[in-house]
This record gives C-alpha cells, sequence and structure tokens, in this order.
C-alpha cells in the first residue's frame, strides 16, 4: 500500500520551515517517487544519509518551466544546502492560463484531452527542436544562479533510462530509486 501525502504548500515532502539544514529537489513526476513508498524515493534516501531535511517539490508532468517557478520562489525562502534538479524531458512547456499554471505535454503524455489549439502550438513550438533545448538550458541557468546567489550547492541530472518498476508500470521503482540517490550523492 502506497500512501501520498502532501504537505500544506501541495508537495510530497517534509513540512517546509524556516531557513536551514535541507535539500531541495525540483523535478517531475520521477522526483515526486509516484508509485513509490516515501521513504524508497532517491529524495528521502539523500536527505536520510546527508541527515537533512527533505524538501522534495517535484510535479508530476512538471518542466523545466515548472522547475523554475519553484525554484524562484523557494530557495530564497527555505535556504536549502543543496538543489537538485532532476530534469525532467525537455519537450514539456508551462505557461500561465486564466485556470493557473498549465503544462503542455507531448501529445502521448497529453492521455488524448488536447484540444485544436493546444495541438497547434505544441506542435509548432516542438517541430523546431531548438525551443526544448533553448528551454532546458535557459532554466537550467537560471535555477543554478538562484542556487549560488543563495549559497546552495547546485546538481543537475538527467534521469536516464527509468526502469517502470513502480507501481504504475510506468515510474522508476526500488533499483531506480536507489541508484538515483548514489549519483546524486556521488556528485554531492
Amino acid at each position: 500500500s502506497i500512501t501520498y501525502k502532501f504537505n500544506v504548500q501541495g508537495f510530497r515532502s517534509d513540512d517546509f520551515v524556516g531557513p536551514g539544514h535541507s535539500i531541495m529537489f525540483l523535478g517531475c513526476s520521477h522526483t515526486i517517487g509516484i508509485g513509490m513508498v516515501w521513504e524508497n524515493t532517491f529524495s528521502k534516501i539523500i536527505a536520510d544519509k546527508l541527515k537533512l531535511k527533505c524538501f522534495n517539490l517535484g510535479k508530476g508532468g512538471g518542466s523545466f518551466d515548472s522547475c523554475f517557478r519553484f525554484a524562484s520562489h523557494w530557495i530564497d525562502a527555505l535556504h536549502p544546502k543543496i538543489v537538485v534538479l532532476l530534469e525532467p524531458k525537455k519537450d514539456r512547456k508551462e505557461i500561465c492560463t486564466s485556470d493557473g499554471f498549465k503544462n503542455y505535454l507531448p501529445k502521448d503524455h497529453y492521455h488524448g484531452t488536447s484540444t485544436e489549439d493546444h495541438d497547434n502550438f505544441y506542435k509548432d513550438w516542438v517541430m523546431a527542436g531548438i525551443n526544448g533545448d533553448l528551454q532546458r538550458q535557459r532554466n537550467i541557468l537560471s535555477i543554478e544562479y538562484l542556487s549560488e546567489k543563495a549559497n546552495a550547492k547546485f546538481i543537475s541530472l538527467s534521469p536516464g533510462m527509468v526502469d517502470g518498476e513502480a507501481r504504475d508500470l510506468m515510474h522508476g521503482g526500488t533499483t531506480w530509486h536507489s541508484l538515483t540517490a548514489n549519483q546524486i550523492l556521488a556528485e554531492i
């Protein structure tokens, strides 16, 4: 049985308490740990090993844009010692709409709910691969700058192949989370 507990800010994370002894994780559903028991997620493994409070700011379907948006607010508010970005897919895009923030995902991840406007916008944007490359670079550099400004070590890691062993068969399982934790710890 897997229980998903979210803090008052809406993240699957320890409660956000004042600045100090913490590590912050940014990313998508792989960072959240979908299909995994909280204690077996790479973020919790790392935080426990380093004896730091775990601030997991992963967002399901999240993009580099959402990672930057969270970093731009929460790094200054929480002053983590380390900021880890587990890179989402570069072809995701977040925009602000009248209904709030919305992530555009490749059509195969959008589960058939896309509209013609979505298809046109996304097709134009994704067809020029440089858009995703520039978005990725811009957001990584921005998060790195915010981390350095807050005297936090910054680590960015591409998740590589995900084993699909989690409960939903789409996300990383225990082995993937353990390997990812070890990669990040080696970087630290």
